[in-house]
């Protein structure tokens, strides 16, 4: 019943993978952007742009030789001191993009850190922790997760889970209220979720019948988890005790549920 208002015209660009929006204000080039976000294209260059410009403010041609750029994520969701955005790419490694008051956005790449069979692994996700900024995970088609603290480098990560997904890590997301809470989402039609204390098991999971390839927690209700599944459509979990509360699915069968998010505008239900 509500409208959607577009803002400006169609922006040509090399494909997108993954767009998110900075949680809060952003100081770039002496000037402060609220509408600012970041987009991971498949050039492998990562671009800077506000929701009223059409030309981006920065492009991010880094970290571009590791192939396609396959995610973004900020961390100053909770806390907006030392801006970071992560990117994960094709080439199995990921890249932090830290903001400095004047050198802009500096990138620091990892080395190849998911492998399979001898190859590299594409980086399907990298996740902020919103609770601890310097912290974040990546997971791969490897079937891994790696947990990393930038203040350790980037040649080690501080945990890896090999042993929790069968398929490939789609998504993951950091709880934005429980500091200990993650979710994730993997291609074995599998949502999990963990306790940063426990990491040896899941807490508790549910099969979605399809491929989970974006998770969403609930801006306000702690216990709401919105995922995107593929050949499933769309669900609405409530993880009290892993039920499905809304199942949504294309009549078609035909299109696949890649992408989804919850309205942030306050008192708004949509999705």
């Amino acid at each position: 019943k509500e409208k959607m208002q577009v803002y400006g015209k169609p922006l040509p660009c090399s494909g997108v993978f993954d767009l998110k929006f900075s949680h809060q204000p952003i100081e770039l080039k002496g000037k402060t952007y609220k509408e600012i976000y970041a987009v991971a294209h498949a050039s492998g260059n990562v671009s800077i742009r506000h929701l009223h410009d059409t030309e981006p403010l920065v492009m991010i041609d880094s970290a571009s030789d590791l192939n396609m750029c396959l995610s973004v994520d900020w961390n100053n969701r909770l806390v907006n001191d030392s801006i970071m955005l992560a990117s994960s790419h094709h080439a199995g490694a990921f890249a932090i993009h830290t903001l400095h008051e004047t050198r802009g956005f500096v990138t620091q790449k990892s080395p190849v850190i998911h492998r399979a069979y001898g190859m590299d692994s594409e980086v399907w996700i990298v996740a902020c922790d919103y609770h601890i900024p310097s912290n974040l995970l990546s997971g791969g088609e490897d079937a891994t997760l790696r947990w990393w603290d930038v203040r350790c480098g980037l040649e080690k990560p501080v945990v890896v889970d090999a042993r929790s997904h069968d398929a490939g890590v789609c998504t993951a997301q950091v709880h934005p209220s429980n500091e200990y809470i993650y979710a994730t989402g993997s291609y074995d039609s599998t949502i999990r979720l963990f306790d940063k204390r426990t990491l040896k098991r899941p807490l508790n999971s549910f099969d979605t019948q399809g491929g989970v390839w974006r998770l969403k927690w609930h801006p306000t209700d702690p216990h709401l988890l919105l995922a995107a599944n593929m050949r499933d459509g769309y669900r609405i979990l409530d993880t009290k005790d892993m039920s499905s509360a809304a199942h949504f699915v294309l009549k078609d069968g035909e299109h696949l549920g890649y992408g989804v998010d919850w309205s942030y505008i306050p008192k708004s239900t949509m999705v």
